[in-house]
């Protein structure tokens, strides 16, 4: 079952949040999130909705392929 594009979103978000190099370069400390780091309009969150909603766009896409090949297996 294809996860919602704001589960993935905050998966990646929370990865970025906890990189070493990132968080040198961006100046993070221990306790920082990304939604206190980053506004709604900033790049950094617009490339994580676009990537988050095309991931999202291909688990659905295995979504549906998953269910008519169960259907298919299934006349068979």
């Amino acid at each position: 079952m294809a996860r919602t594009i704001s589960e993935i979103k905050q998966n990646m978000t929370a990865q970025f949040m906890t990189d070493a190099t990132i968080r040198s370069r961006y100046g993070f400390v221990d306790g920082d999130t990304f939604d206190d780091k980053f506004s709604k309009v900033s790049l950094e969150n617009i490339i994580f909705f676009v990537v988050a909603a095309s991931i999202y766009m291909l688990e659905s896409l295995f979504d549906q392929f998953e269910a008519r090949v169960d259907k298919k297996i299934t006349e068979a």
